[in-house]
């Protein structure tokens, strides 16, 4: 006879907020605060005496209920790849060889030819 497991219960949703949410949940409050603190103290150590429930409150003053955009570290090197795509497209126009501009910077022929294609108005 068939082992049968038994049912799974469904996770319940919870309602929807009737005012907006805080800028961060008390939990989420705690490990940014723990995290901040760990942060000050490891690069500017004589800041760690900032009383840091302080700055959460201003931080939710200034941003509560906004999504304030932090730029990852590896957006840096997007931005250089972009400026490193528009200076292969303009070798290319100015008649160098996919082929060398592939040498040149590291990077296939095909690459090459995908950026100055899609550079096209």
């Amino acid at each position: 006879m068939p082992v049968i497991a038994p049912a799974r219960r469904r996770a319940t949703v919870p309602p929807p907020f009737a005012s907006a949410p805080p800028l961060l949940a008390p939990d989420h409050a705690d490990d940014f605060l723990a995290r901040l603190r760990a942060l000050l103290l490891e690069h500017a150590p004589e800041l760690a005496a900032v009383p840091l429930e302080a700055v959460l409150v201003a931080v939710q003053a200034e941003w509560g209920g906004d999504r304030p955009y932090i730029r990852k570290a590896n957006e840096a090197a997007r931005a250089e790849r972009s400026l490193r795509d528009r200076a292969i497209v303009r070798d290319h126009q100015r008649g160098e060889s996919a082929a060398l501009l592939a040498r040149r910077y590291g990077i296939s022929r095909r690459r090459v030819e995908q950026l100055v294609r899609n550079a096209l108005p």
